[in-house]
């Protein structure tokens, strides 16, 4: 791009000015050559007439008036003279003062002109650099050499950071480089993986060294640790970015609405505690080590459904904002959802909890279905509140269940259920609630539950192992 020059600054000035300056005419010279000497000429015989001739007085009065007005009109001639050169004068400067200011316009206006054009190529050159940085990068995520693999996820990172509309694409190829199957896999595959183009990520000896067979205390080869190095900068990357900071404060680190789809992905030791995610994929992802979502932000659609979680699993405090789903996930170790907030529908079908479960506090403002899951281990959802329907038909509570405090404000379902050593006590139900067919194993305590309308409660063919308690002596009668 050629830089504009000063040189065509006059060239500017002269076609934006008038095509000539505006000239007042003066009077001829020969007019006052002229006048002045006939005017003497003339008041030199009217005085000689006047004295060689007798006047009357009245004659003389009317001279004078003459005379007088003769003087005036004079002065006034001459008056008007002076404010004509007057005028000529100002108007003379105006037109000086206007081609300055001119000048001044369009050597501004180039000179503007200069700065959009040295920014623009400024600009131009810092987009190719990040393009040429991106595309190279890319390529480097597809060698068989780990450090150059690490190399290159700090190269995206840079762009990304640099550059705000690159984020979100930056962040995509990380996910596909971690969607991408991993050659040791300590706990049963997902059923569905989905990896990157074979030209992002080139056959290496990683999956030729190691099997799919390997279990934990297996040791993995020197490739295999590496792969597993380069997958954990791979997340420490992307997850490393989603903590807004301070809310006073925003951090300068931080990347805004972030989709993550990480689909198949095997994860290690994942801690995401306070993180701020748009929508989050992580359909059929397996979990390896503890998994850690304490305080997070899903505001966009959420997806664990068949994800495998091996290790603790915490959801304390998560809040989603948008619909969620964790059908037919399996959750393997100790899992906390105390105080989440579900704000739209969420779906916990099929799922498989095989040891402790907490839902203390947690608050479903949007329907809840827990139909057909399975808890293995010791279960709590005390204090929770469900907002819409609750379903936990088919449902099967392995070990103690407690439900107490539970408020449960509209149509709620537990037909079908197998519930062991349950507790409702000071429960809630406000609407129509179903235990059609539902089986009672051991101890179960209704102790001041509270049924607000008896004839929408329904206990057809429910089978009790012990004797039912007191509290739903009058629902079983009916």
């Amino acid at each position: 791009m050629t830089e504009p020059t000063n040189s065509a600054q006059p060239d500017s000035v002269a076609s934006l000015a008038p095509a000539t300056k505006p000239q007042l005419r003066p009077i001829p010279r020969w007019v006052v050559a002229v006048g002045i000497p006939a005017m003497c000429l003339v008041a030199a015989v009217v005085a000689w007439r006047l004295l060689s001739s007798s006047v009357t007085p009245t004659q003389l009065d009317a001279l004078r008036t003459a005379g007088t007005l003769g003087v005036g009109t004079g002065g006034a001639f001459a008056l008007w003279l002076a404010v004509r050169r007057q005028r000529s004068t100002e108007l003379d400067l105006l037109q000086k003062y206007e081609a300055h200011q001119l000048a001044e316009r369009v050597a501004a206006q180039n000179a503007a002109a200069a700065d959009r054009a040295a920014t623009h190529a400024e600009h131009d050159a810092r987009e190719r650099r990040l393009t040429d940085l991106y595309l190279k990068a890319v390529e480097q995520l597809g060698s068989e050499k780990a450090a150059v693999r690490h190399g290159a996820l700090y190269a995206l990172e840079r762009v990304a950071q640099d550059n705000v509309g690159q984020r979100q694409t930056v962040v995509d190829v990380i996910c596909a480089y971690l969607r991408a199957p991993y050659p040791v896999t300590p706990v049963e595959q997902p059923t569905q993986r989905r990896g990157v183009h074979r030209s992002l990520l080139r056959t290496s000896t990683v999956r030729d060294t190691v099997t799919t067979t390997a279990r934990p205390g297996v040791s993995l080869s020197i490739d295999a640790q590496q792969e597993k190095e380069v997958r954990l900068t791979a997340q420490k990357i992307v997850f490393g970015h989603l903590w807004p900071g301070d809310p006073e404060d925003a951090d300068p680190l931080f990347w805004s609405d972030i989709d993550l789809d990480l689909a198949g992905a095997t994860l290690f030791d994942i801690e995401l505690d306070d993180v701020v995610i748009r929508k989050a994929i992580f359909t059929a992802a397996t979990f390896v080590g503890a998994a850690r979502f304490d305080g997070a932000l899903f505001t966009g659609r959420t997806s664990f459904d068949g994800a495998i979680f091996t290790a603790r699993t915490g959801f304390v405090g998560t809040k989603f904002d948008s619909y969620s789903s964790f059908s037919r996930s399996r959750f393997r170790a100790d899992t906390k959802f105390n105080a989440a907030r579900f704000f739209e529908p969420t779906n916990f079908s099929s799922s498989e909890f095989s040891s402790v479960t907490q839902f203390n506090r947690a608050y479903f403002l949007g329907e809840a279905s827990f139909g057909a899951a399975k808890f293995t281990g010791y279960t709590v959802f005390s204090n929770a509140e469900f907002r819409d329907d609750a379903w936990f038909a088919e449902a099967n509570f392995g070990s103690r269940a407690v439900f107490d405090g539970v408020t449960f404000t509209k149509f709620t379902s537990f037909a079908d259920a197998t519930l062991t050593a349950a507790t409702f006590q000071r429960a809630t139900f406000a609407n129509t609630t179903e235990f059609i067919r539902t089986h009672f194993i051991g101890e179960t305590d209704f102790d001041k539950v509270q049924f607000e309308d008896s004839r929408l409660v329904d206990f057809r063919d429910a089978r009790f192992d012990t004797a039912p308690p007191e509290a739903l002596h009058e629902h079983l009668a009916g």
